[in-house]
């Protein structure tokens, strides 16, 4: 048998397969029919109006990371904190999200004035 054959032999027995298949798939879409018939129909939900965009409010700040952060700069006095003492003392290292909010809450504590910066650190005002 050369393979020019057994391509033919190869398909013919795919296409086969394939039939038997389909009447499969047809049997079973007439079960499911014949279920939903019996089955009480369901009425169709009515169709709901699209929602109103809502108004945009402003996020009210999360004031409990705020103030641990405070906090931590307030208990390390004249010496000061940095930004990895501070990660540290909240246990959030690794978390790259957490680490993100601390760095954003210091920026805003800084541009507030509630903390300065220096040579690294942060320092309560």
């Amino acid at each position: 048998m050369d393979f020019k054959d057994y391509a033919a032999e190869e398909r013919k027995r795919l296409v086969a397969e394939r039939d038997v298949i389909e009447r499969k798939l047809t049997a079973l879409d007439n079960a499911i029919r014949a279920y939903e018939d019996s089955v009480a129909p369901t009425p169709a939900p009515a169709p709901k109006a699209a929602p109103a965009a809502p108004a945009k409010r402003r996020r009210r700040r999360r004031s409990s990371r705020r103030n641990e952060i405070v906090r931590i700069i307030g208990e390390s006095g004249s010496d000061g904190v940095g930004r990895a003492g501070i990660i540290l003392a909240l246990d959030v290292k690794g978390n790259k999200s957490a680490e993100q909010s601390v760095s954003n809450t210091l920026s805003a504590l800084k541009k507030s004035g509630e903390v300065r910066h220096a040579d690294g650190k942060y320092f309560g005002s």
